[in-house]
């Protein structure tokens, strides 16, 4: 700036002018709001609903919009739960030669025979590491706890303007996932056990999530050490939870149960319109793997599980279980 410039600048000052001011950048629009509420930082994301939610219009389209988000990132976890538990399930097999698995099960049933069953859990746990991945390594994926986290940040954000998500996420979200582990765990054995499976899954809102838990659990081990999947008996698991029942309020625990009608359990079966060549029976869990690992190591109920009936039931009431093998 040159002495003149300078001069004649101090002289419009002391003339009380002023300086030509830049016009203040313009507001952010609703659109642009809406689109900072999806922005890769949270800072900005929470400044975004934070305006939003102060301004009319935004108050009123807030809750549509968040709903609209959330909705999305639910589906993004599920594609990057799919992804990442896919990535998973092709390493682990690419390390399992597939000619290794009539040597296993044949060395299962070896070590069956001899009764150490502490060395069997270990070695069919092994099996099912090798064949049969577990989900929940899928599950600590970046990308996959990101969109979790996502889902859980807009439910928030929706209950905090009175207006709750419209669903339950985390039971959507744990519902969604085990629907699709299973299927690709199910995919992974031999196809008429596939078939088998996936018509267990067809009747899975007839019974409880744990007892359906219990009996892909027990597929699951009857497939890997050379068995086939048994069909799921409806019919057979409302004659096992009613067991179950009498047993609770009743008070006692065993196959022969006090009352009429009910002492054994191809009667309480037949009462069903089924029929029940074997049972087992166990209390103290409300979930459905303790039970299977409790049989698992009881040689007569270990039987059982490895019987050759043509369909299994299992029923719950209050931790205690009744499981029963068709004839």
């Amino acid at each position: 700036m040159t002495s003149r410039t300078t001069l004649l600048l101090g002289a419009l000052l002391l003339a009380g002018a002023t300086l030509p001011q830049e016009a203040p950048p313009p507001a952010p629009s609703f659109a642009d709001l809406v689109r900072d509420l999806d922005h890769k930082e949270e800072a900005v994301r929470k400044a975004a609903f934070e305006r939003l939610r102060a301004a009319e219009e935004g108050a009123r389209k807030l809750p549509g919009a968040l709903e609209a988000l959330r909705s999305a990132w639910l589906k993004k976890a599920l594609e990057e739960r799919s992804l990442a538990f896919r990535d998973y399930a092709d390493a682990r097999k690419k390390r399992t030669e597939a000619r290794t698995v009539p040597q296993r099960q044949k060395l299962a049933a070896q070590i069956y025979e001899t009764g150490d069953f502490k060395r069997l859990e270990a070695f069919v746990k092994k099996l099912w590491e090798d064949n049969y991945p577990d989900p929940v390594r899928a599950a600590d994926d970046a990308a996959v706890q990101r969109a979790i986290r996502r889902v859980a940040e807009l439910g928030g954000q929706l209950r905090a303007i009175g207006a709750p998500p419209k669903d339950a996420a985390d039971e959507k979200l744990r519902e969604a996932f085990r629907a699709m582990d299973e299927e690709i765990l199910i995919g992974a054995m031999p196809p008429s056990d596939q078939e088998v499976m996936r018509e267990n899954a067809k009747v899975r809102a007839s019974v409880s999530a744990e007892e359906y838990r219990l009996v892909f659990i027990t597929n699951k081990y009857r497939v890997s050490v050379g068995r086939n999947a048994f069909p799921l008996s409806v019919k057979l698991c409302t004659a096992s939870r009613d067991h179950s029942k009498d047993m609770v309020e009743k008070n006692f625990f065993s196959h022969e149960s006090p009352i009429p009608g009910k002492k054994t359990f191809g009667d309480r079966a037949a009462l069903q319109g089924a029929s029940a060549g074997g049972e087992n029976i166990f209390a103290g869990s409300p979930e459905g793997e303790p039970c299977f690992w409790a049989w698992f190591h009881s040689k007569g109920h270990h039987a059982n599980i490895l019987g050759g009936g043509p369909e299994i039931g299992v029923g719950n009431h209050q931790g205690h279980w009744t499981e029963m093998f068709g004839k």
